[in-house]
């Protein structure tokens, strides 16, 4: 039969007498009909869904001689809408039965309950700049919204969180502002809110805080090397801190505020058995707390032996080294504490003599990038002396002439009007073709220069003794080159706050 035979003539006369007759158990529904009666027909295709006119594709099929069928799983509290249609042998299939039958599926719970608040609790103080917040399971809840208020009244955060009983909130000041909050239950049948419950965000003034607790390096130890890492446990409440470092005889070694953390690495030590003490002090926006204990240890072992000599890693031994700066590298050698830089013209002139530190790498600015001949060597030191310099190595730099136009740099951070937080800041600039050095200037409101400095071959420089209080601030960056100095950036402000 065609989609238009008589199986469909006959189909809408038995679809007429469709329906549900009972709940056969809680989410099914059982349902019913009267056979068709032509020869040629096959089987009958169930269709269901929630929405009346919208079936998809069907849910069953159900062969010739059976007119009755058990739809399980269907969700308690929903409505659910059933037609049939008739397919003949050849696969025909007939319209929708009309009307649809229809069944309200017993047992749905409707809207959860209201949800039960557990922290912070009610009138109580949640310190901390980040605060957690839990609450009882609500039956039947397939999400939660969470609400925070000012004092005021104001919404400060108003967000569905999912289906889980805690969620953390950042930014929070910490100063003992009133807070107050709400959580929302819902699931598909509605939305049932809690009390409202307040709470302070710790206290107006906190104490100062107390004493650190120190790890490491542990008292009386030894502690070898000529770089160490102190540690120590934190102390509640405290926003920076500061290591003292004494000497055998009780002079201070070593003084500074290192911030809000916990392991702080000092170079320079010699390793040589020297006796230290040390303690930290801890401080916030109240003032500053007492010290630790003082803890001693033993740096290294008596007299350690003069270093060999390095031996040179870049650039290797006749090769070009192009640019107007060169890295010059060398191997770690035992026992240093300090490396001296060689350079010589092709004359044999010393052009750069220089300690660089206990590192393995140097980069060297104001080279004319024009086919010169140099040669380099490294020594290195410790504090029983002098070690000898490695072989000489020589290198061409470049081959053609330097550059004498410079640009003005592009200023990337902080932005042009843009804020700045922080006691620190970090100043960022672009890269300018041919540059060797820049400077930086900073000016205050006033166009007063509160700093200027050449920082080297850099695109980033740390600025530290903001106040962070709120003042208006500008700044420029200027680059140079054996050329001479290029024109300056534009110059942007900002607000340290």
């Amino acid at each position: 039969m065609s989609r238009k035979s008589a199986a469909v003539a006959c189909f809408i006369f038995l679809v007429g007498a469709l329906f549900l007759p009972s709940l056969v158990l809680a989410g099914s529904a059982t349902v019913t009909w009267q056979p068709n009666m032509e020869p040629d027909l096959a089987k009958y295709r169930v269709y269901w869904s929630t929405t009346a006119g919208t079936y998809g594709s069907y849910k069953a099929e159900v062969p010739k001689g059976t007119t009755t069928y058990a739809a399980n799983g269907l969700t308690e509290g929903k409505t659910y809408y059933f037609v049939l249609t008739a397919v003949d042998v050849s696969g025909n299939e007939s319209g929708f039965s009309s009307p649809p039958a229809s069944k309200t599926i017993p047992g749905g719970t409707g809207a959860p309950p209201a949800p039960a608040l557990s922290s912070p609790t009610n009138g109580g103080s949640a310190p901390g700049t980040s605060v957690t917040f839990k609450w009882q399971a609500s039956t039947g809840a397939t999400d939660y919204n969470i609400r925070i208020y000012t004092e005021s009244g104001g919404l400060a955060l108003d967000r569905w969180v999912g289906n889980v009983l805690t969620y953390t909130v950042p930014g929070f000041s910490n100063t003992g502002k009133s807070f107050s909050w709400i959580i929302t239950a819902s699931n598909s049948f509605g939305r049932t809110s809690s009390a409202r419950w307040t709470f302070v965000n710790r206290s107006a003034t906190p104490a100062v805080p107390p004493a650190p607790l120190l790890s490491s390096p542990s008292n009386g130890a030894s502690a070898p090397g000529t770089s160490l890492t102190f540690k120590w446990q934190a102390a509640t409440g405290a926003t920076d801190y500061n290591i003292k470092i004494y000497t055998a005889t009780g002079s201070l070694a070593f003084d500074r505020w290192v911030g809000n953390v916990l392991t702080y690495t000092i170079p320079g030590f010699s390793n040589t058995g020297k006796s230290f003490s040390w303690a930290i002090t801890p401080r916030n926006s109240v003032g500053q707390g007492p010290a630790s204990a003082r803890w001693t240890f033993v740096n290294g072992s008596a007299t350690p032996a003069v270093p060999p000599a390095p031996a040179l890693t870049s650039p290797s031994n006749g090769a070009n080294a192009p640019g107007t700066s060169v890295t010059f590298k060398w191997q770690a050698v035992t026992g240093a504490t300090s490396y001296n830089i060689r350079i010589y013209t092709e004359t044999g002139g010393i052009a750069l003599d220089q300690w660089v530190g206990s590192i393995l790498s140097h980069t060297v600015n104001g080279f004319s990038n024009t086919g010169k001949s140099f040669s380099w060597n490294v020594r290195a030191r410790n504090s029983s002396g002098l070690g000898p310099f490695s072989a000489k190595r020589t290198f061409i730099n470049g081959n053609g002439t330097a550059s004498t136009a410079l640009s003005a740099p592009v200023l990337s951070f902080p932005s042009n009007g843009g804020s700045a937080p922080g006691a620190n800041l970090t100043f960022k600039w672009q890269a300018v073709q041919g540059a060797t050095d820049y400077n930086i200037k900073i000016y205050t409101a006033t166009g007063g220069l509160a700093f200027d400095r050449w920082v080297g071959n850099t695109q980033s420089y740390l600025v530290y003794g903001f106040n962070n209080g709120g003042k208006t601030w500008l700044w420029t960056i200027t680059a140079k080159n054996e050329a001479g100095t290029g024109p300056a950036s534009a110059r942007w402000s900002f607000v340290n706050k």
